[in-house]
């Protein structure tokens, strides 16, 4: 069973490549990453470094996740 988190939920909005609806994966990390976040408020400032940004979808999602 798939935790749809409201990470995951962003991922899809943005059509990133690590929710598990990516047709070349298959497989979801943001429910881990949310997890991993979660010791974070969402409005706190972070640095961020993503490797391997694609076209920047998921960029997109950090930054409405962190209400930036």
């Amino acid at each position: 069973m798939i935790d749809m988190t409201l990470l995951h939920d962003m991922g899809l909005k943005y059509n990133t490549d690590k929710c598990h609806l990516f047709p070349s994966y298959g497989k979801s990390y943001l429910h881990i990453y949310e997890d991993l976040f979660s010791k974070f408020q969402r409005d706190a400032k972070i640095d961020l470094f993503e490797i391997g940004v694609r076209d920047g979808p998921s960029i997109n999602m950090y930054l409405e996740y962190y209400i930036l």
